[in-house]
């Protein structure tokens, strides 16, 4: 569909649940809206690593649900945690409250994979060393920082409109 759409040079916009308040996944008149909020499976749940790989549509609370029988909890939510989904918090590079403790969306992401606005596969991601990204439940936990990180991973949190359409991502 990417493909076609931009052969006929018509705007795709990628919407998921649509809990933003910044218009990030606002349909255009002339273009196609789609829909990625069935891409809704948790696919792996890694405790030791401390690591979710999740589909675009999966939400934040859902997350935290299937990471609490292990103590864990995915920690950079917005206030709308029951209704976002990771694919926006990608795109928009969303926090909440937690944010000033662990950082934003961008910190907290290890790789995503999606489609670039031509329809090829594309693939971000981050080298860091202790990358812990689910947090310990009722525990604190400092969040390291690391000066030679790769920042590749960053281009794609906060910048869908320019990367295109997230597919899934590590966490």
């Amino acid at each position: 569909m990417l493909k076609a759409c931009h052969a006929l040079q018509v705007p795709v916009v990628a919407r998921g649940a649509g809990t933003g308040l910044s218009g990030g996944a606002m349909p255009h008149a002339m273009g196609v809206t789609m829909s990625l909020a069935k891409f809704n499976r948790i696919l792996k749940m890694d405790p030791e690593s401390r690591t979710a790989v999740v589909q675009c549509g999966v939400r934040n609370l859902a997350i935290s649900e299937a990471a609490a029988p292990y103590g864990l909890y995915y920690a950079p939510d917005p206030s709308s945690q029951i209704a976002c989904t990771i694919g926006g918090n990608v795109a928009e590079n969303s926090g909440g409250v937690h944010c000033l403790k662990y950082g934003l969306t961008v910190h907290n992401v290890l790789a995503v994979k999606g489609f670039t606005v031509e329809g090829e596969p594309v693939e971000f991601r981050q080298c860091r060393a202790g990358r812990p990204r689910l947090r310990p439940a009722g525990r604190r936990h400092r969040q390291r920082r690391h000066a030679g990180r790769d920042h590749r991973g960053h281009r794609q949190a906060g910048a869908q409109a320019a990367a295109g359409p997230l597919h899934h991502g590590q966490l």
